[in-house]
């Protein structure tokens, strides 16, 4: 890379507020846990940065303020808006239950008002925006202590508390419809790392160009010839549904067609989606880029 930022993920609030997240090169090849935020507001970029490794990043209205909630690997969690930033924990009463160094946080999504945080040993903390503390919310599906079980949730998406499915290794889906997960039959063994919910019901993306739509207990895998790619980042948007590789290419899925989109892959690779509002978010190593259905508009933060 040339630039001094690399890009790790994006999160679209609405269509004039963007957030997307980075390291400063520098402190990333001295192995300095850290992250930067951009705040985008129309054309205005304001920054900020952490003493953290990110999981991941989404966008909320919190009591009617715009906030960025950014979620480190071990479990701390900022929330930042135009005036500051306050700290959270992502933990019960259990201190060997949180998140750590052994048991990292991968991601964190925003569906129906609650947040869902996720990752090793397949656990998954829910916070509610209108409540003060995080919970466990992975009975059924949390592989217990000390197992040697490597298993993780590696994505998550869904309508509500009770229609919820996460994906990991091995081709691993988990349906929550109640107070627990149950495994779901799947149709890979190939490791599953990005989901979301699409007119057909749920759409997963993996290694080795692994695609499988999710509808009820009915999984099929999506034949295509682009096998050499490993999916990493997915979101639906102007009546498709998109997914990004780490090569730093985009495709898209319409039916049971998938084809790569018209766009330039990045070629230092990586890839993140978000979508709302009638925008795309695509971030990859390199670049960042919007898009409106129409125009593509590359707005890397400088």
């Amino acid at each position: 890379m040339t630039g001094r930022f690399g890009y790790t993920h994006g999160a679209v609030l609405r269509r004039d507020r963007l957030y997307i997240a980075g390291v400063a090169l520098e402190l990333e090849e001295q192995d300095v846990p850290h992250a930067i935020l951009f705040a985008r507001q129309g054309d205005a970029l304001d920054t900020w940065s952490f003493e953290q490794r990110l999981a991941g990043l989404v966008g909320v209205p919190l009591e009617g303020v715009d906030t960025a909630v950014t979620v480190g690997e071990e479990g701390y969690v900022e929330w930042t808006d135009d005036d500051g930033a306050a700290e959270d924990r992502i933990g019960d009463e259990d201190p060997a239950s949180w998140p750590n160094r052994l048991r990292r946080l991968r991601g964190v999504r925003q569906i129906d008002g609650v947040l869902y945080a996720f990752g090793a040993g397949r656990q998954v903390h829910r916070r509610a925006l209108d409540e003060a503390a995080w919970a466990r919310c992975d009975a059924g599906c949390r592989v217990g202590a000390g197992s040697g079980d490597p298993s993780s949730v590696h994505d998550l998406d869904g309508s509500g508390q009770h229609d919820l499915l996460a994906v990991g290794s091995g081709g691993a889906l988990w349906r929550r419809t109640g107070a627990d997960w149950s495994a779901l039959p799947t149709a890979t063994d190939e490791a599953l790392h990005c989901v979301c919910r699409s007119a057909d019901g749920y759409v997963a993306g993996g290694d080795r160009g692994t695609v499988l739509v999710i509808d009820g207990a009915r999984v099929h895998a999506v034949a295509h010839a682009h096998g050499e790619h490993t999916f990493c980042g997915i979101a639906p948007a102007f009546g498709r549904v998109y997914l990004c590789s780490e090569a730093g290419a985009l495709f898209q899925l319409q039916g049971q067609v998938l084809s790569p989109v018209d766009v330039a892959p990045d070629p230092q690779g990586g890839g993140h989606l978000s979508s709302a509002d009638g925008v795309l978010l695509w971030v990859t190593a390199a670049q960042v880029r919007s898009f409106d259905g129409t125009h593509w508009r590359d707005i890397t933060p400088e």
